[in-house]
């Protein structure tokens, strides 16, 4: 088992999350898991993704499991450059190793999965574990609740002492009794092969929107319990979208202001809002609804000072940046929950 391993945020490698990952050191307890869902971060960029997060691995000494995802679902309306990205590697399989080729001696694991939303085609991780498994230390494995008995049985014997091996629940509830079963075979293999086993579960519900959160208040729908109960089913480790609602990648809508704030000692998530798609009120509502709450004065100054999400909102109330931004405010609520699970975890 991975020494001291607990955590597992799941990042996708955007603009924001990026923010996030750069404004946070972390220790061996906490190990990012990357997806890698477009060529370039930004149309405009110079370098690709994987180029950047090779920079990223080498500058900080920090080791990463990356994911070219193929569970995304991609739809009418879904970011063209995320749709072109996504539908190459669900369609051509070798560019996934191709990816990882690119990747070989950096600090990284390759992440192992398959396409969840479709048949489940025999021998695919087999061929993609014959392929890496030279080229790199450590493996992992990301198995989903469908087809996930078969996937098992697919790695049980490709699964080596070092490697990781994760249950991807999405958003369905970890508690569900159905689910023990998978819990039992996956735990018992890791642990037969000296492989860390994590449970990955995405907290907050895709039908969450800022004009439905009251200030203040425990915002329903958000099940964080996970945090404190992955032992429970014999995990080693947990993760989650830290802190963030794990979006469709679409294009359109507009923002209206809002922010979910991550509360260590309820392990809980609370509301601030402002008008509906008045794009000020970040300002002259969300931020002052939020640094007189309850949850705010709970954290020391000490925590505030070294949160890059806290500092971004002292920076705000100081008229030091602007806060009417809404990618900003997933910086903050995303880079504050990763620096309290570092912090307490």
């Amino acid at each position: 088992m991975t020494s001291k391993l607990k955590y597992i945020p799941v990042l996708r490698y955007r603009t924001s999350e990026k923010s996030t990952l750069n404004s946070v050191s972390i220790s061996s307890k906490i190990l990012p898991l990357i997806e890698v869902v477009t060529e370039k971060p930004k149309i405009n960029s110079r370098k690709t993704c994987i180029e950047e997060i090779k920079d990223f691995v080498d500058n900080n000494n920090t080791k990463i499991l990356v994911d070219f995802p193929l569970y995304i679902k991609l739809y009418n309306n879904s970011i063209e450059a995320v749709s072109n990205f996504i539908r190459g590697i669900q369609t051509n399989p070798n560019l996934r190793v191709n990816y990882f080729n690119q990747l070989i001696g950096s600090n990284i694991i390759p992440v192992i999965t398959y396409n969840p939303n479709i048949s489940y085609v025999q021998g695919f991780l087999t061929t993609e574990i014959n392929a890496l498994r030279s080229s790199f230390e450590q493996l992992a494995f990301r198995v989903f609740i469908n087809h996930g008995t078969n996937a098992l049985n697919e790695i049980k014997n490709l699964l080596q002492k070092g490697d990781l091996l994760i249950l991807d629940l999405d958003t369905a509830s970890h508690s569900n009794s159905a689910f023990q079963a998978i819990y039992t075979q996956l735990t018992t293999l890791t642990q037969q092969k000296g492989a860390t086993s994590i449970l990955i579960r995405s907290a907050i519900n895709t039908d969450i929107t800022n004009t439905g959160l009251t200030n203040g208040q425990v915002v329903n729908g958000v099940d964080n319990s996970l945090l404190k109960n992955y032992q429970n089913y014999n995990f080693d480790a947990f993760g989650d979208f830290c802190g963030i609602k794990k979006d469709d990648l679409t294009k359109g809508g507009r923002p209206s202001p809002g922010c979910l704030f991550y509360n260590w000692p309820t392990n809980s998530f609370y509301g601030h809002k402002g008008l509906y798609l008045d794009i000020t009120t970040f300002t002259s509502l969300v931020v002052p609804s939020l640094i007189n709450s309850s949850q705010w004065s709970v954290y020391s100054s000490s925590h505030k000072q070294n949160c890059n999400g806290c500092k971004i909102v002292q920076n705000i109330v100081n008229r030091n940046e602007s806060a009417n931004n809404a990618p900003k405010w997933k910086v903050i609520a995303s880079s504050h929950y990763l620096y309290t699970m570092e912090e307490f975890l």
